[in-house]
């Protein structure tokens, strides 16, 4: 495929996942199914419109669309990384809690071996 179809092809999933931004935050997939032979990929999610579930699907390519399936990849990973911020934070206080108290313990050890 000619890199203009492919940036074509890629403005119009980018623009439907776009859309369904909120939905893709906290769900959705990027899953494969077997069409005429081939392994298809699609992005899966479910919305709610007048109180009912409804599954919709974003057709991404078969398996030789390796540049658009990476590029679907890192979107989602783009879009679920602020979710992920309040747990990635919370590690980095514990990990600086830990080594505060871990110098506090060396503390006295180390001012030993300065006064020799």
């Amino acid at each position: 495929m000619a890199i203009p179809d492919l940036e074509a092809r890629w403005r119009r999933i980018h623009a439907r996942l776009a859309a369904s931004r909120q939905h893709l935050r906290k769900q959705g997939t990027l899953a494969s199914r077997l069409s005429h032979g081939r392994r298809v990929w699609s992005v899966r999610f479910v919305t709610h419109e007048d109180g009912r579930a409804r599954h919709r699907a974003v057709y991404v390519g078969g398996d030789d669309q390796v540049e658009l399936l990476d590029r679907v990849r890192r979107y989602l990973a783009e879009v679920r990384a602020p979710a992920r911020w309040p747990a990635e934070l919370a590690a980095y206080a514990d990990w600086s809690l830990q080594l505060r108290n871990a110098l506090q313990r060396l503390s006295p050890t180390i001012k030993r071996l300065e006064q020799k």
